[in-house]
């Protein structure tokens, strides 16, 4: 799945949902394939999104059963357009539901955010509006040449939801694994993930 690009829409590989699903999507398994040279000019890249029952509140959501494994992703650029003042990279979006999700096996590299201000926007695993975010796992994954490998949204992190992300035995860029920082008030992990998660 190569060269897919949108001038003022998001532009993924592969799209999983219906933001205003109520249906579930059960049994879902994205696996062995090749994703690349995704851009968008103003929004954001993907390699794969899913947000099933995104925009749906209450008990009637929609959301995914997803395993996404041993993926290549790269070259996925979100803010293209000359003077665009947002756009973002996400190589895996998990942006609803996704109770028991497995991202295993990936190998993720090159994931720009062209307006990286006030922090660089390109992630290899992006979790929003996700409430199953606490019982996925993010394992044995590399990340090469993206700001962060596993994020909350900061929507996420400031409500202090209960819970983290499972995100151990990835290869973080560097032999030393991930570098900590804090932004904000908010643990930030740089090459790593934001948030609380367990390494």
């Amino acid at each position: 799945i190569s060269a897919i690009s949108a001038a003022a829409a998001s532009a993924s590989g592969v799209l999983i949902g219906d933001s205003l699903s109520t249906n579930p999507s059960t049994g879902i398994s994205i696996h062995d394939n090749t994703i690349a040279g995704v851009s968008s000019g103003t929004k954001g890249a993907y390699g794969v999104i899913v947000n099933n029952g995104a925009n749906v509140v209450g008990p009637t959501r929609g959301y995914t059963q997803v395993t996404i494994a041993d993926n290549t992703i790269s070259g996925l650029t979100g803010g293209t357009t000359i003077g665009a003042t947002t756009g973002w990279a996400h190589a895996i979006g998990l942006e609803a539901d996704t109770p028991g999700a497995v991202v295993t096996g990936n190998a993720i590299s090159n994931v720009i955010d062209q307006n990286p201000l006030p922090l660089p926007d390109a992630i290899a695993v992006y979790f929003e509006a996700n409430g199953g975010f606490a019982s996925s796992t993010v394992s044995n994954n590399t990340f090469d040449g993206v700001a962060f490998g596993v994020s909350l949204s900061t929507a996420m992190l400031q409500a202090q939801l209960p819970g983290a992300v499972v995100a151990s035995c990835n290869w973080w860029g560097d032999a030393s694994g991930p570098n900590l920082l804090t932004v904000s008030g908010l643990n930030v992990v740089q090459n790593g993930q934001i948030g609380r998660a367990h390494v």
